[in-house]
């Protein structure tokens, strides 16, 4: 007769290092403020490892001269907030790279790409802060007196000027054309000989941004009138020998005109 037994024979696989990392995306892209303070949050990187304890390593950044830093965990932030400007750098494009501890040299490398948006944090700047116009006596309303130009380095509304005359034009002899900065004469001066008249406009350039940031410049416009030349005195005198000769110099009278640019 033949008997038989049975037991449970329990089996353990022991875990071999045998899967190398790797980053949840290949490629990570983000956008941030210019001027992001520093340690602020940008993204999270995420490790993952098939293998028994997951990833066990270091992360770093390459290279390590970008402005970001990045934790064990994975999380990426901003390392010096000064380096972060947009009008100097649009975008920042760097490797992070998984390094499993040793023995293994298994390691994963992912792409990122941090996109810098603007910040309204430039004012307009004039080519000049003082411009010079004139306005003559056969300028009629509708003519060009002076253009002034500024630009902005931001993009978007942020980098869009408008121009006005602040002050000056109280007589409203001149009217700006708020997109391209162009001064016309819209109301025709009452010129006064030998004189010259004087406007000092002051111009605005203000951004669209919705804190919008200005600058000024002044504009200094001259009306001259006609200029009739005049003689130095109202009464000359000379005196003609009787027997002075034809074509002789009997006086000199002088003249000279008052008004000048």
């Amino acid at each position: 007769m033949i008997t038989t037994a049975n037991t449970v024979v329990s089996v353990t696989i022991e875990d071999v290092n045998d899967n190398p990392p790797k980053f949840e995306q290949d490629e990570y892209t983000v956008s941030i403020l210019e001027n992001s303070p520093q340690d602020q949050f940008v993204l999270q990187t995420r490790v993952t490892d098939l293998d028994l304890g997951g990833f066990v390593g270091t992360i770093r950044i390459i290279p390590d001269s970008v402005p970001f830093s990045i934790s064990p965990d994975g999380i990426i932030l901003v390392k010096s907030s000064v380096d972060l400007d947009r009008e100097t750098t649009v975008s920042f494009s760097f490797q992070v790279e998984a390094q499993e501890s040793p023995p293994s040299t298994d390691k994963a490398t992912a792409d990122v790409t941090i996109v810098l948006l603007d910040e309204n944090d430039n004012s307009p700047q004039f080519t000049t802060s003082n411009y010079e116009g004139k306005v003559f006596s056969n300028q009629t309303a509708g003519m060009q007196v002076v253009k002034v130009e500024a630009a902005d380095l931001d993009e978007g509304p942020n980098g869009e000027i408008h121009y006005s005359i602040e002050f000056g034009n109280e007589k409203g002899h001149f009217v700006i054309n708020e997109n391209n900065g162009e001064i016309t004469l819209v109301k025709e001066i009452d010129l006064v000989d030998n004189t010259i008249l004087e406007f000092a406009l002051y111009v605005t350039a203000k951004d669209g941004g919705a804190i919008s940031r200005s600058t000024s410049a002044i504009v200094n416009v001259k009306a001259p009138g006609e200029s009739h030349p005049q003689f130095l005195r109202d009464t000359y005198q000379g005196q003609v020998e009787e027997d002075q000769a034809d074509a002789d110099i009997v006086k000199v009278l002088t003249a000279r005109t008052e008004i000048s640019l």
